[in-house]
């Protein structure tokens, strides 16, 4: 996409049949007017990644065994900084935002705006920089006194501003061509009510994340579901109850769990077909 549009207007086109919003393409657009060798991704997803593994190896509040084993994982060192996809500009966005919001807990504007950006890389970047502002706002509401809420609103509604903006942009470009149409279950929701559709989502949205390992291993690494191990079910009440019992008291983090599991099965219930990554979403 980047590499076939010749002007930044022509990119904000293409990107439309694409499925995702404009943020990764608008990066690769410069290199790609330098070049249109692929290798030109595996540097701008270089620096991406060097900027993730420093921040958490140099600014997270975590023990050097910590940060060695979160290094060490799977998806920091392969699927964040290695693949050449918009995930890295995600994470790195959303790792910027903590750092800012734990250092500056007033910079709202600022927070709000990363968060924003966060969600003009991928969809799932909205539901998440949605759940974020989420308990952002609730901590900073009902952590101040109540002499001094009416200032924090004030506050408050230039980042909701931005924030909107930028959120209203990413739906803008990620809205599909009108050339495209519905290939998988027909419309968009039209499986949502069907009782093993709704269980397939609660299923992969809760259970699924704490055994992430494919059943075609080692051919395909990451990613599982209910669908393909119904054991996964069992799981769901322990998972529920780690969460209370460890968040239990925090309550903007209960609240931040449990927003992002909520926007996390409604887009895979109406969208992806039971699962937030699903082979036929895209037969």
């Amino acid at each position: 996409i980047s590499a076939a549009s010749p002007t930044l207007a022509k990119l904000f086109y293409y990107v439309h049949f694409e499925g995702h919003p404009w943020l990764w393409y608008f990066i690769l657009w410069f290199p790609s007017r330098l070049t249109h060798d692929p290798v030109a991704m595996k540097w701008v997803e270089a620096g991406f990644g060097t900027a993730i593994l420093l921040i958490i190896g140099l600014l997270s509040p975590f023990t050097l065994k910590q940060r060695a084993l979160i290094l060490s994982s799977y998806f920091l060192v392969w699927e964040y900084t290695v693949m050449c996809r918009m995930y890295s500009v995600m994470l790195l966005l959303v790792l910027l935002y903590v750092v800012l919001r734990v250092r500056r807990p007033q910079a709202v504007v600022g927070c709000c705006a990363l968060l924003g950006l966060a969600g003009n890389t991928d969809m799932t970047g909205v539901l998440l920089a949605t759940a974020l502002l989420i308990e952002y706002a609730y901590s900073s509401y009902f952590g101040a006194d109540k002499t001094e809420r009416p200032a924090v609103i004030r506050r408050w509604i230039p980042g909701l501003l931005v924030y909107m903006a930028l959120i209203g942009l990413s739906i803008a470009t990620l809205w599909p061509a009108k050339q495209i149409s519905w290939q998988s279950s027909g419309h968009l929701g039209s499986e949502a009510l069907k009782p093993h559709h709704v269980n397939a989502a609660i299923g992969n949205m809760i259970a699924a994340p704490w055994w992430p390992i494919s059943p075609k291993f080692p051919h395909h690494f990451w990613e599982t579901s209910v669908v393909d191990a119904k054991w996964l079910y069992v799981l769901i009440p322990f998972v529920l109850f780690a969460y209370w019992r460890t968040f239990r008291g925090h309550r903007n983090l209960l609240l931040l769990m449990g927003v992002t599991i909520t926007l996390g099965f409604l887009f895979a219930d109406l969208v992806y077909v039971g699962r937030v990554r699903d082979r036929k979403s895209v037969v």
